[in-house]
């Protein structure tokens, strides 16, 4: 069982940026977040195990989760949503991720709407909330892609997302991703409208250059092509 701590003043600055930045519907209604750490219990000689996983989801470890407060809650003067971090993983990630990772949680957070079309509010007068799925979600056994090969679903949905959504965004140089970022984010100092698909479609393929990665990142990545070369040649 972790043990768990209210998150630090930098977890609140970038949550409070990345909710002005981009998403400001939720902000517009007054929807607050409350951020948590979960810290590795220590063992009975005080020791701490930094690889212990303190946050999960599905089962699987992560380095964050977000969940929707119930009414009970609320009523006891929680915030709408709440924010699990593990803060062993936090404490060893860079700015711009830490950015990207409150950023990904906040975007699970969706308005519910009553039939006309109106945020709709509980007896608390909050506005009522519900998790937003992954665009997309993967699911992989090791073993089924080795028996099966290419008839497997595992190397199918690999197969569809790299030809597919990760090659639109493969097509796009640094510099272009930023310069949109920035379109999409501010114009003349005012938050645009956001809406899934704000992106444009993508460009004429151009060279690619790809984001630097950490040799963790390089291993992992040739570890997986060498893995799906060795299943498409049997």
């Amino acid at each position: 069982m972790p043990l768990y701590e209210k998150a630090n003043a930098e977890c609140y600055r970038i949550c409070e940026t990345m909710l002005k930045l981009y998403h400001g519907h939720l902000v517009d209604v007054g929807v607050t977040v409350d951020i948590l750490f979960a810290k590795p219990k220590p063992d009975k000689n005080g020791e701490v195990d930094p690889a212990a996983v303190t946050v999960k989801h599905g089962g699987y470890p992560a380095a964050a989760v977000v969940k929707i407060n119930s009414f009970k809650l609320r009523a006891q003067g929680h915030a709408d949503a709440e924010i699990t971090i593990d803060h062993e993983k936090w404490s060893v990630t860079a700015d711009d991720r830490k950015d990207a990772l409150i950023d990904h949680e906040l975007e699970h957070i969706e308005l519910k709407l009553d039939k006309e079309g109106n945020v709709a509010r509980d007896d608390l007068d909050r506005p009522m909330l519900k998790l937003r799925p992954h665009d997309h979600q993967f699911g992989w056994f090791d073993s089924v892609a080795r028996r099966h090969g290419m008839a497997s679903y595992e190397l199918q949905q690999y197969t569809d997302f790299s030809d597919g959504v990760a090659e639109r965004w493969r097509r796009y140089t640094l510099e272009e991703l930023d310069e949109i970022r920035n379109m999409i984010v501010r114009q003349n100092g005012q938050l645009l409208v956001e809406a899934p698909g704000a992106f444009p479609a993508a460009p004429e393929p151009v060279s690619p250059v790809q984001p630097e990665m950490d040799e963790a990142e390089i291993d992992e990545f040739q570890s997986v092509d060498t893995e799906l070369d060795r299943l498409l040649s049997e």
